[in-house]
């Protein structure tokens, strides 16, 4: 099992931050690949960012109607086999 962070990925061009509109997951929720895990709004774009891998959540590490830069840890999920992806930090756990 590993532990995976996943990162607000980048939303476009010049966009630096972007705010948490909607939570669609909570902790404990199992969830696939792309499946979606929340809505982010920036100057530029309202999104739905898909979960980049397969597992279950732990923990949401900001708040709904948060304003968060662009790469900042966002969502904490347990993965049986982690898939290689640019926006998010892998961390093995015993």
């Amino acid at each position: 099992m590993s532990e995976l962070i996943i990162k607000m990925p980048p939303l476009g061009e010049s966009v630096t931050e972007a705010t948490v509109s909607q939570w669609m997951v909570k902790p404990g929720d199992y969830v696939k690949k792309y499946d979606p895990i929340l809505e982010a709004i920036s100057d530029k774009v309202v999104t739905e960012i898909p979960s980049s891998d397969e597992g279950v959540i732990e923990e949401l590490l900001v708040n709904e109607n948060d304003v968060v830069p662009i790469g900042t840890d966002i969502l904490k999920m347990t993965t049986e086999g982690a898939a290689e992806s640019a926006p998010t930090t892998k961390k093995e756990t015993v």
